[in-house]
């Protein structure tokens, strides 16, 4: 993103329909704040296919080079952010 001159103040919007676009991975090495915003369709007995939520985290955590604010802005079940591959390393914030 560097050779972009995207600077700190800027705002990246990535979208990729398989998580492995160049810039969308560049712009996590530099994000501090990153909303996932992924389909959590219903699996076949009825709850939410979460795996989209965790390979987007996988990636974040994989390629954040700083502290970095996770946003899951998606139709989750209570307390999806806890149950986090532990590969993330994310520290989990409940809001109200």
């Amino acid at each position: 993103m560097r050779d972009r001159a995207v600077g700190p103040r800027d705002v990246v919007v990535g979208i990729s329909a398989n998580g492995g676009a160049p810039y969308v991975l560049g712009a996590l090495a530099e994000a501090r704040v990153v909303f996932i915003a992924v389909g959590t369709p219903s699996a076949a007995d009825g709850s939410a296919d979460l795996s989209g939520v965790f390979q987007v985290a996988r990636d974040v955590a994989a390629n954040a080079t700083g502290p970095v604010t996770v946003i899951i802005k998606s139709t989750v079940p209570v307390g999806t952010a806890n149950s986090l591959p532990p590969s993330c390393s994310m520290a989990v914030i409940a809001g109200r």
